[in-house]
């Protein structure tokens, strides 16, 4: 309840103690002159004892009346400011919380992933089948396709079953913030492929019927590590943004499509039987928050009846699906194939949306960009039938360099990885410890050769030299992923660890002037007994 008593200040405190001695005093005068008591016959302690009495019987009167005024205002703002009311104030106290937090992690949910042939765990399967000498593409050059065109067909139906094994059954109607990687464009080429049209291809064919793309980010990149930190940076600087979708391509076929500079490889256009340099690598990755969405999403979900159509306009997904396609199809689209909206010009549009809409939100929803209207409860059933099938930890990046872009020197360098590996065991928990690396130098023997000395005597124990320890993604592809290597050893780091329980760190070393180190845990024990995973796929295309 609000009170109308102020806190007087410290000059209004004095003037008011000197006024009340003021008429004490003179009130002790008149007694005393008309015989209500005789002072002379008081001692001294007594004396001061009835001039100051109330004087101090007022001065802490009037502290309680502050006090309590004080309080009473902290608790009105406190009301003013609870869950409910306070949705940008409890936003951006949860971002400060996310970007100073070493140890905040990204749910991956759900994952999809190729190289070459070999999807989901059949990708485990022809690495136990190689050996631990052995790598994951054929050596037999006639065991792939003579026809170019048939190897560009089975790029596209790899596509279609990573984006299938991410997001098909996923939450359908929900517009889904997306980030894209992809190797380099020629981007003065209007006819090169960009990263939005490589998107569209690979939805369309995919069985999945209701996903809508919002384009937060078409990374073309040389080095994919950093990819990490970015998608962390989206959730610190987003505080209602539940989930991201990640897509991840490279490849002989994608480099060609993109125009990536360094001219074609011979396996993407020429007949012939070649062991692929730059095997077709894809990644679907989809990483959630929970809390975000038993936050702002679990206690508002609203019911529908029957199955959901474009006509049922009394339901709210409706009036935004509708709008979504409305907008998408008026979207100008910046390329050959690009048909997806950027978040930006979504987000945009959403204030027509509000505008021409009646809407119908429960009691304490509040809307904001990533979630424009209350998921249904069948929404919100698609999202809890998956799992969390590993953590993915906040990266370590590691400037490998003087400072002035120069790279440093050698010595400089392995302190560098050794004091980076130690800032990356901080985003562990408690009492866990990586148990088997997976890294990546490029082509780099002298990469390869830094990480080797940096950490071969780490205090975890894991062996560099031990196929079972470290996972050499170089030699045991027996090919070049690309940018799309950091997302290939994810997805290998989530089965492995889901698998057996091992918590998995990942080192990216691509670059001479800086690595990357994040770690990849499994979630515990009973969680995963309690929902085993077979992570299968389809008959390899």
């Amino acid at each position: 309840m609000a009170t109308l008593l102020k806190r007087p200040s410290g000059t209004r405190f004095f003037a008011l103690l000197l006024i009340v001695a003021a008429i004490w005093l003179l009130i002790i005068k008149v007694l005393a002159s008309e015989n209500f008591f005789a002072l002379d016959g008081l001692s001294m302690p007594q004396r001061l004892l009835l001039f100051f009495a109330p004087i101090v019987v007022v001065a802490a009167a009037a502290m309680a009346i502050a006090g309590f005024s004080r309080t009473s205002q902290a608790g009105e703002k406190a009301a003013a400011g609870g869950t409910l009311a306070a949705g940008p104030a409890a936003a951006t106290a949860a971002a400060a919380s996310s970007k100073g937090d070493l140890q905040f992690t990204l749910e991956i949910r759900r994952f999809g992933v190729t190289v070459d042939r070999f999807r989901q765990r059949a990708l485990l399967m022809r690495l136990d089948e190689a050996g631990p000498k052995g790598t994951v593409l054929l050596s037999d050059p006639k065991e792939y396709e003579w026809s170019y065109s048939t190897r560009m067909d089975q790029f596209g139906k790899r596509a279609n079953n990573v984006l299938g094994y991410t997001l098909l059954d996923w939450v359908d109607y929900w517009p889904i913030p997306t980030v894209l990687v992809g190797p380099p464009c020629n981007e003065s080429d209007k006819y090169a492929s960009r990263l939005g049209t490589f998107l569209g291809n690979a939805d369309n064919g995919s069985g999945i019927g209701n996903s809508f793309y919002i384009r937060m980010d078409d990374l073309n990149t040389s080095d994919g590590s950093e990819v990490v930190g970015k998608l962390f940076k989206l959730f610190d600087d987003h505080p209602d943004l539940p989930a991201v979708f990640v897509l991840a391509l490279d490849g002989a076929v994608t480099r060609g499509y993109s125009g990536t500079p360094g001219g074609k490889l011979p396996e993407f256009d020429t007949d012939g039987n070649f062991v692929p340099t730059h095997p077709d690598a894809v990644v679907g990755l989809l990483v959630t928050r929970k809390d975000r969405v038993d936050r702002m999403i679990r206690p508002y979900t609203v019911e529908t009846e029957g199955i959901i159509t474009n006509e049922k306009t009394q339901y709210d997904v409706v009036k935004l699906s509708n709008f979504y396609w409305q907008e998408a199809r008026a979207y100008p689209k910046p390329a050959m194939g690009v048909n997806d909206p950027t978040v930006e010009y979504w987000q945009q549009k959403l204030p027509e949306f509000y505008k021409t809409e009646q809407l119908k939100f429960p009691t304490g929803f509040k809307p904001n960009p990533w979630v424009p209207v209350p998921w249904t409860t069948w929404q919100l059933k698609e999202y809890d039938q998956w799992p969390v099938l590993a953590n993915l930890h906040r990266p370590v990046r590691v400037d490998l360099t003087n400072g002035h872009g120069v790279p440093a020197k050698k010595g400089e360098k392995i302190d560098k990885l050794r004091f980076g590996w130690e800032q990356a065991l901080t985003t562990l928990p408690q009492g866990v410890q990586p148990e088997r690396m997976f890294y990546d130098t490029g082509a780099s023997t002298s990469n390869l050769a830094l990480l080797v000395q940096s950490l071969h005597d780490n205090k975890q124990h894991i062996d560099l030299d031990d196929p079972a320890d470290a996972f050499d993604m170089q030699h045991r592809i027996g090919g070049d992923t690309g940018v799309s290597s950091t997302f290939v050893q994810i997805a290998l780091a989530t089965m492995m660890g889901y698998g057996d329980g091992k918590a998995n760190v990942l080192v990216n070393l691509r670059d001479s002037t800086h690595a990357t180190i994040v770690m990849v845990t499994p979630p515990d024990e009973a969680s995963r007994k309690a929902q085993p995973q077979t992570f299968s796929w389809t008959p390899a295309q």
